[in-house]
Parts: structure tokens; sequence; C-alpha cells
């Protein structure tokens, strides 16, 4: 395998970011209620990203009078990005990563950044940690048609990186970083430590375990 990209996660792989998921997903939920969706609509095993992916379709077969689909989903992102702003400066850059950043762009890799955060939230943390130079190609929530773990989202980046998935390894705390890298036959590294639990990431069939910045970097080497 010749690796020429590594797409990173942003939430809990980049950054150390506390959100109050808990309390968003209620929000969330509650909104669209209040807009017409039935309570059935929703099932606590998926994310409100897996959610939004589902409601497109959804809304062709049952059309609510004065929305659309594109109206409810700008509102649920207005939502998430109240969450999102709300602890930007408590947020920490993960320890060593700075320096994996560094030594893989020395390597010549081309470094893509594939989150469900928003691009208000995006723009602030990469500003704050002085990341911008980093990554070629973004693609936060707005950016794709559909949210990973829809293979969408990726392949949205891999075209602006100018690569195959066989060519990118895909690297993140959450299962789904590991649905939408085998969505497409890509690599997925998963990072210990972030949202989801060891035995989670070895169910969900991740390739590598990282348990911190510096093993990814012997990881990629060993790929190449």
């Amino acid at each position: 395998m010749v690796v020429k990209a590594v797409i990173f996660d942003l939430h809990g792989t980049i950054v150390e970011y506390k959100v109050n998921s808990k309390a968003a997903r209620a929000e969330v939920t509650q909104y669209l209620i209040s807009q017409g969706i039935p309570p059935s609509f929703f099932s606590p095993s998926e994310s409100y990203f897996e959610a939004l992916n589902k409601l497109e379709e959804h809304l062709r077969d049952r059309p609510i009078e004065g929305k659309t689909y594109h109206q409810l989903r700008d509102a649920v992102f207005n939502i998430l990005d109240k969450y999102e702003l709300e602890n930007i400066s408590s947020t920490r850059l993960t320890p060593g990563m700075l320096e994996t950043l560094k030594t893989l762009r020395k390597k010549g890799l081309k470094l893509g950044l594939l989150t469900v955060n928003g691009q208000k939230a995006t723009d602030r943390l990469l500003s704050k940690f002085r990341l911008n130079g980093y990554f070629q190609a973004v693609i936060t929530r707005e950016s794709a048609p559909r949210l990973k773990p829809h293979p969408l989202h990726l392949e949205t980046l891999l075209r602006l990186l100018e690569v195959s998935p066989q060519e990118a390894v895909v690297v993140g705390d959450s299962t789904s970083d590991i649905k939408v890298a085998h969505a497409l036959k890509a690599l997925a590294v998963s990072v210990l430590g972030g949202i989801a639990q060891k035995d989670e990431l070895i169910r969900a069939g991740a390739d590598y375990l990282s348990n911190s910045p510096a093993d990814l970097v012997g990881i990629i080497e060993k790929l190449s």
C-alpha cells in the first residue's frame, strides 16, 4: 500500500473538546418533533447526524407543509453551533498531535480534516491552535451532502485531495470513522481515549489501534 493522505477527525482526535452532546441531542430531537417529525423517526442507537442522513428521504415520502429538508437541516446545524461554540475556550490540543502533524507533512503526505463539527467551531479551533496550514482540505458538516458514517462525506474530501480511498488512512476516535473508511475500502486507524471504548472500536473493525499521536506515525510508516 502507498499512503498518500491521512484523514483526521477533529473532536476527540485532533483536539480534546467537551460538548454537551446529551443536551444537544435532546434539543435537536425536540425541535424536529415540533416541526412535525414523529418521535418514532428517532432511534436511541443513532447519532443526530445519522438521523439527518435519512431525514431527506423521510420528507420525500412524508412532506411537511412549509418546511424543506434544507431548512430543517440548517436549523439543526444552528442548534449544534450553539453547543459547539460554548466550550472552545476550555478545549486543548491532544498532547503530541502538533508534532505528529508536522512529521506527516514533512513526509510529503496530504492531510485532510473530516468532521461533523460545524464550520464556525472548526474555524475557531484551527485558528486557536494555529493548525490552518497543516490541512490541504477541510470538510465540515455544511460541506457534504451526507455526513459520516455515510461515504459521501469522505468522498467529498478525497476528491479535494485528489487521492483514491486505497491511498488514504482515516484516523478517528469513533465507530463512525471506521464505518466511513470501510465503506470506501480505506484503512481505519482508531485512536484510544476518545468517544468510543477500545472494545467498541475492535468490534467495529478498526484496522489499527493507536494509543497516542506518536503511535500514529509508526503505523503510517509501517503501512508505507
